[in-house]
């Protein structure tokens, strides 16, 4: 009879265990279970699983090749400004907001309420965690690093040193596809590569100063210079693509694209920066650190020897972002009576961030212009007029215009075609912050450290917009209902460079960058550091490519929407047919 209790009271003790266990596993699960915020849109399904919304998203992008569109498609589908998503397994909803409006007052104005989120610092701490990007407003640090950064921006430093540079390196992607149109007969071939391998010496230019030698696109065309004269044919019988032969970079040069896709972890992965981790550990990504800051160890070394040579009060003698960076720890040194440090770690990460920013984005911006500008050959045939007009001197001269006269001349059209193509391309779709209080959004509660999403590609910027009250907005946005104008739906995903043109009672045209919604370089303090430079890049590419070739239509077959999302999302391939209208340079 005891043996038996015994036994008894074991099973009741097992069975009794078991379900507290169980209990235990049950309460835990739900614990995990995504928790919305109340009141916001969101979908059921992603609250009864841990996942939470992460499988339709990498759904999404396995079908799609990208992540970034899918979030302004969460609005559309709730038919809301508003809307939550769960992509963060065990961690806070992120809410989504497509209202250009709303976004612009927040980045702008509720400077208090919202701040530079650990989601946006994380996409870049794994490859320059000393740069300002991977700072909130409020740290110490962000002051300081602008501080070395200021007057690179500046229209001094721009005209002066930035301007000639860049105008160099784009002449040189002029003389390549001068050449590549003899041999190409108006066939299609890999623009993409070209204008990255342009961009990517001007941003190396800019930054640290690049002789022709290293230059990508100077190298190519020597190359390619080389095979003609050799009687190499590079069109191929019934080809429909020139397969043109691709000249490998110097090393610094494929280290530092190498690094620059092994970015887009920060923003796809849902943990970035161990992802980075991971991945930083592979040999090629290894090798790829070791000879990026071998060569900015090197160049430093430079611009400490030449600022000792011209002097280290002449700020506007420095040839590159990097002597005058080297100049600014100079004189902060002296300012704090300490021995100046320029190999200190914040240089090597704010020279490395300027040239990803600059590089990436710009690149990405001319692959989908050139594929806007060819589809549109009227908007294409007024361009190339307004510029012939404004530069009729060159025209007369069968000269290319110089860069004075680029930098210094207005031409309304010019301004309307950048920044369409800037709009339509939302080559950085989203814009993210983070709630640093309890506050609201379009008279939704949002818990202090919410990660709020603006979509620039999605209702209101690139989708006609969703009706919202004016009562639910903010007191600082209602203020400005009058500011902006709003984008027609019947045509808003069009590229239409004149909807950015006003016309007086005498016919007189002006560009007006208000005329409607645009946030492409962000607002507020933490816009675009770049923004101004990636104007002027953008402002010589075209007045060039436009002055002398024309954008022949591609055949649809070869215009894929396929994109490849790096720190911005660019098309997978962007052909062009090009016809010489200027002769070789």
């Amino acid at each position: 009879m005891f043996s038996l209790r015994i036994g008894s009271m074991s099973w009741l003790e097992l069975i009794a265990g078991a379900l507290s266990i169980f209990l235990l596993f049950f309460y835990l699960y739900n614990r995990a279970l995504p928790k919305p915020i109340p009141g916001i849109p969101y979908n059921k399904h992603a609250t009864k699983r841990l996942l939470g919304d992460l499988p339709d998203l990498m759904g999404h992008q396995k079908h799609t090749g990208e992540q970034r569109r899918w979030f302004a498609m969460q609005n559309q589908k709730f038919n809301s400004p508003v809307c939550q998503v769960f992509i963060r397994p065990f961690g806070k909803p992120r809410v989504v907001l497509s209202d250009f409006r709303e976004a612009q007052d927040i980045l702008s104005k509720r400077l208090k309420d919202f701040d530079r989120s650990d989601r946006a610092r994380e996409a870049f701490a794994g490859i320059i965690p000393h740069q300002m990007l991977s700072y909130q407003t409020v740290d110490p640090k962000f002051k300081k690093h602008r501080e070395l950064m200021r007057d690179l921006m500046s229209p001094k430093f721009l005209n002066q040193v930035s301007g000639p540079e860049i105008y160099s390196k784009v002449n040189s992607l002029v003389r390549l596809w001068h050449e590549k149109c003899l041999h190409a007969a108006e066939h299609p071939f890999d623009g993409k590569r070209d204008l990255q391998r342009a961009t990517l010496d001007v941003i190396t230019a800019v930054s640290l100063g690049l002789d022709d030698e290293n230059s990508a696109t100077k190298r190519q065309l020597d190359d390619m210079l080389a095979r003609s004269s050799a009687g190499v044919t590079f069109m191929q019988p019934e080809t429909k693509i020139v397969d043109f032969p691709v000249h490998p970079l110097t090393e610094e040069l494929d280290a530092t694209l190498t690094i620059v896709e092994s970015s887009s972890v920060g923003f796809s992965s849902p943990i970035p920066r161990w992802h980075y981790w991971v991945i930083s550990h592979f040999p090629y990504l290894k090798n790829a650190a070791r000879v990026r800051e071998e060569w900015t160890r090197r160049e430093i070394d430079k611009a400490v020897e030449a600022i000792s040579k011209n002097g280290s009060d002449n700020e506007w003698a420095t040839r590159s972002a990097l002597e005058f960076m080297v100049l600014r720890e100079a004189a902060a040194a002296k300012k704090a009576n300490r021995p100046p440090r320029f190999h200190r770690r914040r240089i090597y990460d704010e020279l490395f961030g300027y040239i990803i920013a600059g590089h990436d984005t710009t690149g990405a911006t001319l692959s989908w212009g050139v594929r806007y500008i060819a589809d549109a050959p009227q908007a294409q045939r007024k361009l190339r007029s307004f510029l012939q007009d404004a530069f009729s001197s060159a025209l007369a001269e069968h000269r290319q215009p110089t860069i004075d006269e680029i930098t210094s001349s207005s031409i309304p059209y010019l301004d309307a075609v950048i920044e369409e193509i800037l709009r339509l391309s939302a080559v950085l779709p989203i814009i993210s912050r983070e709630a640093m209080a309890d506050t609201t959004i379009l008279g939704h509660a949002i818990p202090k450290g919410t990660v709020v999403f603006f979509t620039l590609n999605g209702p209101s910027l690139m989708k006609p917009a969703i009706e919202t009250p004016e009562i639910v907005r903010s007191e600082s946005s209602r203020g400005t209902k009058s500011r902006y104008g709003e984008w027609r739906a019947e045509d808003v995903e069009q590229f239409i460079p004149e909807r950015w043109i006003d016309v007086d009672d005498k016919g007189v045209e002006t560009y007006n960058a208000m005329k409607g919604p645009f946030l492409t370089f962000g607002s507020g303090p933490r816009g675009c550091f770049g923004r101004r430079l990636a104007y002027l890049q953008l402002r010589i590419f075209w007045v060039l490519l436009m002055w002398n070739f024309e954008f022949l239509r591609v055949d649809p077959e070869l215009r894929t929407q396929d994109v490849v999302e790096n720190v911005g999302v660019e098309p997978r391939e962007s052909y062009v047919r090009l016809r010489r209208i200027g002769s070789p340079l």
